[in-house]
């Protein structure tokens, strides 16, 4: 059964409230039986800055010095309360893109460089402590759907409407490969262990692994008759002994691996790596958007409809919840703890979710109710592409 949660939000900018002529904002709260409306008054100096208003909410905020943590309450009218922390952008610019919907973003594994993707093929490189652009990278035709950094950081996959995957130079912008097989937009990849093979997925509705040196398809993983929209790379639980297939020479690391599947027909799929096998098929009931693999025992996918499945890869028969707290799931990512992971949908929300708990731990704030695209995270900082051609960066460990 699907389970819906109750939603504070908080107007975009109510950041830019303090220490300005516009001293407030709005917030609502929203669940399945109510909805609540809001204004807030600022007032405070040097000390703490605390928000009242009437209809059940008060907020403050503690961190004076750049204002950017704000922490709400709100009680119902049954006396029943709920609190949400909202975080506020330490980076948000539309350069990157020119002001173009922001539709990729990943960050380096260092956490020193992101590269963020848009129409008519743009993608660049930037400084992810302040923004400048460091280096374009020309090639792409088409809207770039998908880029993700390699492991030593200093090399860029991309892939998107122009039916190809490329392989760049962070150091010179070069395009060291271009990866052609694919009859569709490519939606998403991946990488595995150190980039010497990839996989991708496309709204043809294959999934492909490719060896990158000769930049050759080594094997279709599966062909389906509507587009893949995610595919993400995780330990197989296909019993290895069931494996008899040797290894193609051009596979480099791909023992005992598979990739999980979100399919537009509303299907969470699995499939080994080595053997092709399709290791599990669930339906879901709505196109999913995005899919990953949390700790060792769970599988997530978003979906169109806003609801986040959970499983216990140890019994795929029935998910362990379904829950939905506001549009469309557009992206998931894994965080440092197991039992929590990073979402962004598609009217503005980007949240840190408690799986176990079915609760947003903090609330990142900046897009005004248009879709996040884009999620990519470190281990200090968070990142986003939005429709409004902004990318955001937000410390996740201030």
């Amino acid at each position: 059964l699907m389970a819906s949660v109750g939603v504070i939000r908080v107007q975009s900018d109510w950041d830019s409230c303090f220490g300005t002529k516009q001293d407030s904002f709005w917030l609502s709260y929203h669940d399945a039986d109510s909805k609540v409306q809001g204004k807030l008054q600022v007032s405070g100096g040097n000390g703490a800055f605390i928000c009242q208003g009437g209809d059940g909410f008060r907020a403050s905020c503690d961190n004076v010095k750049n204002k950017k943590e704000l922490q709400v309450n709100f009680t119902r009218s049954d006396g029943r309360s709920s609190s949400q922390l909202f975080r506020a952008a330490t980076l948000a610019t539309s350069t990157i893109t020119s002001r173009k919907p922001a539709s990729a973003v990943d960050v380096s594994p260092q956490g020193e460089l992101g590269v963020a993707g848009s129409h008519d093929g743009l993608l660049r490189v930037f400084d992810t402590a302040d923004g400048s652009v460091q280096r374009d990278l020309e090639g792409h035709v088409g809207d770039v759907y998908a880029c993700r950094f390699f492991p030593s950081g200093q090399v860029v996959l991309s892939g998107g409407a122009d039916l190809q995957l490329k392989i760049w130079s962070v150091l010179n912008g070069e395009c060291a490969a271009t990866l052609k097989g694919h009859s569709g937009g490519i939606l998403g990849m991946d990488i595995i262990d150190r980039g010497r093979n990839v996989v991708s997925c496309s709204r043809d509705g294959s999934a492909r692994l490719w060896e990158c040196a000769s930049q050759a398809t080594v094997r279709v993983l599966a062909q389906l008759p509507g587009p893949i929209n995610d595919i993400a790379v995780c330990p197989s639980i296909v019993a290895a002994a069931t494996v008899t297939a040797p290894p193609d020479p051009r596979e480099h690391g791909t023992d005992g691996k598979m990739v999980l599947l979100a399919c537009q027909d509303g299907s969470f799929r699995a499939v080994d790596v080595r053997s092709a096998q399709q290791a599990f098929e669930v339906p879901t009931g709505s196109p999913l958007n995005c899919c990953c693999s949390v700790g060792e025992t769970m599988f997530l996918a978003g979906a169109e409809n806003g609801v986040l499945f959970a499983w216990d890869k140890r019994n795929m028969s029935t998910s362990l919840s379904a829950v939905k707290r506001s549009g469309a799931v557009t992206k998931v990512r894994t965080a440092a703890s197991p039992d929590q992971v990073w979402l962004a949908t598609g009217d503005g929300l980007c949240y840190l979710w408690h799986v176990g708990r079915q609760e947003s731990l903090v609330d990142l704030t900046g897009p005004d109710l248009v879709p996040v695209y884009a999620l990519a995270v470190s281990a200090s900082h968070a990142y986003t592409g939005c429709r409004d051609g902004y990318v955001r960066g937000y410390k996740i460990n201030p």
